[in-house]
């Protein structure tokens, strides 16, 4: 999950942050040894709303990432016509070939 919120903020994953069988059972033993110290039962409010904001993110998220696409896009075409920029192509995925 790390890996695609990684992606998602355009930060490069290479496998540095990538755990392997033994590391991940020894954090999920911390993870259950520190749960037992509290009471974790959330309260229906908190369940709503954190299915609110989680829902919002999965939808909203993609459509941000794709404005963002036609955003540099623009910008991209702005600094061509302005002389700012060598020419460039835009294939059909939205990705700038610099010619």
């Amino acid at each position: 999950m790390l890996a695609l919120a990684l992606d998602k903020l355009g930060v490069p994953f290479s496998g540095t942050w990538q755990i392997d069988e033994a590391e991940a059972k020894e954090l999920a033993g911390a993870i259950v040894s520190v749960a037992k110290l509290y009471d974790m039962t959330p309260s229906p409010h908190v369940v709503a709303w954190s299915n609110l904001i989680g829902t919002t993110g999965v939808i909203y998220g993609t459509r941000y990432a794709a404005y963002r696409v036609q955003l540099e896009m623009y910008r991209e075409q702005q600094r061509q016509r302005s002389g700012d920029a060598p020419p460039v192509t835009v294939d059909e995925f939205g990705n700038v070939i610099t010619v």
